[in-house]
């Protein structure tokens, strides 16, 4: 999700940042998460689907998964070859 900091303040010595996401599932506003990262610093994640339509608030596209193709490193004769061996190398 993107965000902003929209605004900031002081309440008793105490500094607030609020960030402003986008939520495009969400039927209400929340506050998703209030972090402290410096002794009396709040950071306010608030969630709300109303600010989507504007480009910068827009989720990033879901990435698609990367096709996986697997294919043998050895050829049949090859493995039967290194079968052989290991069987050979326990003895």
């Amino acid at each position: 999700m993107q965000f902003v900091h929209i605004s900031h303040f002081f309440v008793f010595n105490d500094l607030f940042f609020f960030q402003f996401h986008c939520d495009p599932d969400s039927k209400v506003e929340y506050v998703g998460q209030v972090d402290e990262p410096l002794s009396c610093e709040y950071v306010i994640n608030i969630y709300t689907s109303r600010i989507c339509s504007l480009s910068a608030f827009k989720p990033p596209p879901e990435p698609k998964p990367k096709e996986i193709r697997c294919h043998p490193m050895l050829n049949e004769e090859e493995y039967v070859k290194f079968e052989a061996y290991e069987r050979g190398s326990q003895q």
